[in-house]
C-alpha cells in the first residue's frame, strides 16, 4: 500500500511540476517579448527556462519519489504541462498581455514626460539666462552713468 501512495504522490507532484513549467514557459516568453527577440535574448531566456525546469524536476523527484526516475513521472510532467496549456493558460495569457501593454504604455509615457521635462528645463534655463543678461546690461549701464569726477579728484 505504501508503494501505491508513493506513486500517487509522485504523480501528483509531477503534474504540479508540469503545470509550473507551463507557467514558467509563459513567463519566459513574456520577458522575451519585453526585451526583444534577438538571438542572445532568446538563447538566455531558453537556457534559464531549461535550467530552472531541470532544477525543479530534480527537486520534485528527490522529494516525492526518492530520486527515482520512472516513466509515469515523466508522463506526469508532460500531462501537467498539457493541462496547464488547455486550462490555466487561457487565464494567464490575457493577464501577461495586459501587463506587457501597460509596461509599454508606461515606458512611452515616461519617455514623453522626460521630453516634456527637458523642454521645460530648457525654457527655465533660457529665462534665467535672459534675466542674468538683462541684469548685467542694467548694471553696466548704471556703472557707465556714474560721474568720473571722483577719479579726477583723486589725481589732483
Amino acid at each position: 500500500m505504501e508503494t501505491l501512495v508513493w506513486q500517487l504522490r509522485a504523480m501528483l507532484a509531477a503534474l504540479a511540476a508540469g503545470m509550473l513549467m507551463g507557467l514558467l514557459f509563459d513567463l519566459s516568453a513574456f520577458l522575451r517579448r519585453l526585451m526583444g527577440s534577438g538571438r542572445l535574448t532568446t538563447a538566455c531566456a531558453d537556457l534559464t527556462f531549461w535550467l530552472v525546469s531541470a532544477a525543479m524536476t530534480f527537486a520534485m523527484l528527490m522529494q516525492a519519489n526518492r530520486g527515482e526516475v520512472r516513466v509515469f513521472v515523466i508522463a506526469g510532467i508532460a500531462a501537467g504541462f498539457w493541462v496547464y496549456t488547455l486550462t490555466i493558460r487561457h487565464g494567464v495569457s490575457p493577464i501577461l498581455l495586459w501587463c506587457e501593454s501597460a509596461m509599454r504604455r508606461t515606458g512611452h509615457w515616461a519617455r514623453r514626460s522626460c521630453r516634456w521635462g527637458h523642454r521645460a528645463a530648457s525654457g527655465i534655463s533660457r529665462a534665467v539666462q535672459k534675466g542674468f543678461l538683462k541684469t548685467r546690461r542694467t548694471l553696466s549701464q548704471l556703472h557707465s552713468l556714474k560721474p568720473r569726477s571722483r577719479q579726477g579728484r583723486q589725481d589732483g
